[in-house]
């Protein structure tokens, strides 16, 4: 094969660990939140909270909120 080992970091295995939790989750039951998981808001408009994937998850609020308000105005603007 020639090829050289993949040694991932351990942020990258803390990652990968997360979204495998997430994705099995999500395929046994349609929701990504389980046991020892940070939780996975449903997106709202109101709230505009959304789920920080790294190695240190969290919730976080306002993502790309600015582009995204713009491309809300301008749609509106067209209708």
């Amino acid at each position: 094969d020639g090829g050289r080992p993949i040694d991932p970091r351990e942020g990258d295995k803390a990652v990968a660990r997360l979204m495998l939790g997430y994705w099995t989750n999500f395929a046994k039951t349609g929701n990504p939140n389980g046991d020892g998981l940070p939780v996975w808001p449903r997106y709202d408009t109101e709230t505009d909270l959304a789920l920080e994937i790294s190695a240190e998850p969290g919730t976080i609020g306002g993502l790309r909120k600015a582009k995204l308000d713009l491309f809300d105005r301008r749609a509106a603007a067209t209708r």
